[in-house]
């Protein structure tokens, strides 16, 4: 509402539509492989009832249809779970290698280039410091101890 009132445009959109939006970061894409992967899980789970991995299925789902009903969808709990070597990988090994690898690419782009959290502690090549602000072009700044 406020930023109607006052025509101010989500810089983190670059004024793009929804839909074009979606199509920059795959997002149609990436759903459909989400959805292959809760297709993959319910079926593994018909013979597999050990309890990390009946876990593990639960919180996909529930995550899944999470994020999608929300407006501004926030990918940082899939993209951890199809990280080379973690969750999906583990749990579901090389029957769910493709959907893995394409949600990967598609969360592992979009997570590269989502902005700071002010307050968000960075490292680089051994260096520190702290993201204080961001300018009017959303691009972060802050300070290097």
């Amino acid at each position: 509402m406020f930023k109607r009132l006052f025509n101010i445009k989500a810089k983190h959109t670059d004024g793009l539509s929804k839909v074009d939006y979606w199509k920059k970061w795959e997002l149609f894409k990436l759903f459909d492989e989400l959805h292959k992967g809760e297709r993959l899980l319910i079926e593994i789970a018909i013979n597999n009832f050990e309890d990390q991995f009946l876990k593990f299925k639960n919180d996909y789902i529930e995550e899944l249809y999470e994020i999608e009903g929300n407006n501004v969808a926030d990918f940082t709990r899939i993209w951890e779970w199809f990280t080379p070597t973690k969750e999906w990988e583990m749990l579901v090994g090389d029957k769910g290698k493709e959907i893995g690898d394409n949600v990967f690419r598609i969360t592992d782009k979009w997570k590269r280039n989502q902005g700071f959290l002010l307050g968000t502690k960075v490292s680089l090549e051994k260096e520190c410091g702290v993201v204080l602000d961001k300018s009017e072009d959303w691009i972060e700044y802050g300070l290097i101890r």
